[in-house]
């Protein structure tokens, strides 16, 4: 799977919605399943990210909350509510562009607790990868 490719449709989701934060959710078989921006000041919501929102979408359409075998790509690494609701969701496969660290420096307030601190215990099962086009979405901010 091209997770490059799919980042790029996230950071043009980002332009078009004019958030530097989007997420998507992709089955086991590659199929988009959710495809989502933050919307916390567009609903009034400080719950509504992205991979929440996302997650919701997902969950939806198929009427299951275990997203178990899907993989959740995210322009920026998950805050601990996000990672939280990736571990209750079943999502073990998670892809970020820009970490915690990466969006704190660029002055957007963050909690500096990193996906993998929160998710410790089921680091094992945990697949992650940092770093997918970190400069072009560093553009969106």
């Amino acid at each position: 799977m091209n997770t490059d490719k799919q980042m790029r449709r996230l950071i043009e989701l980002g332009r078009r919605e004019d958030t530097p934060y989007t997420c998507m959710i992709l089955a086991a078989d590659g199929e988009i399943i959710a495809l989502a921006p933050n919307r916390v000041k567009k609903d009034a919501d400080a719950t509504s990210h992205a991979e929440i929102n996302a997650i919701r979408e997902a969950s939806a359409r198929r009427n299951n909350k275990d997203l178990s075998g899907c993989h959740l790509i995210t322009t920026c690494e998950p805050c601990p509510m996000c990672a939280s609701a990736i571990f209750w969701s079943g999502i073990r496969k998670v892809s970020w562009g820009l970490s915690i660290d990466e969006i704190a420096a660029l002055g957007h307030r963050q909690i500096s607790l990193r996906m993998k601190d929160v998710l410790a215990d089921i680091s094992a099962e945990l697949q992650v990868e940092e770093g997918v086009l970190a400069e072009e979405v560093k553009a969106l901010f």
